[in-house]
């Protein structure tokens, strides 16, 4: 892999996520990247925005961090892997039918969550009295 600057790297990794994909690991990149952008919208749908700033505080820091550590490590010559970080156990094996239960079990909570999420968002907007 070829030398990467220390410069861009550093100025990139402000950017969760951008970082990564500087440094060819797009999968991580892109994944760090949409949940940060998607916390705040997400999170305000079902009102609990306020939580969505600390929780992209702690994700800004640990991918800055990271970014530097794997960009010393593939300037010391070691190989990075480029996977998934959070959705490594969901999408294995998108085939139900010849999938483990653990893959199966992984999409169903991912479903489940998605419906919490909507039902809490419809209620939230129900039942807000306030004019955001």
């Amino acid at each position: 892999m070829n030398r990467k600057s220390n410069f861009l790297t550093y100025l990139l990794a402000l950017i969760p996520g951008v970082g990564y994909m500087y440094l060819g690991l797009v999968i991580k990149g892109i994944e760090f990247l949409s949940i940060y952008l998607l916390l705040e919208p997400v999170l305000g749908l079902i009102g609990f925005g306020y939580l969505a700033h600390i929780l992209k505080t702690v994700i800004w820091f640990y991918t800055f961090i990271d970014t530097i550590h794997v960009a010393r490590r593939i300037d010391n010559g070691e190989f990075v892997r480029d996977e998934e970080f959070i959705f490594k156990k969901f999408g294995k094996d998108i085939n139900f039918e010849n999938s483990s239960g653990l893959n199966r079990k992984g999409w169903v909570a991912a479903g489940w969550i998605f419906v919490v999420i909507g039902i809490l968002a419809i209620l939230n907007k129900m039942f807000n009295t306030t004019a955001f």
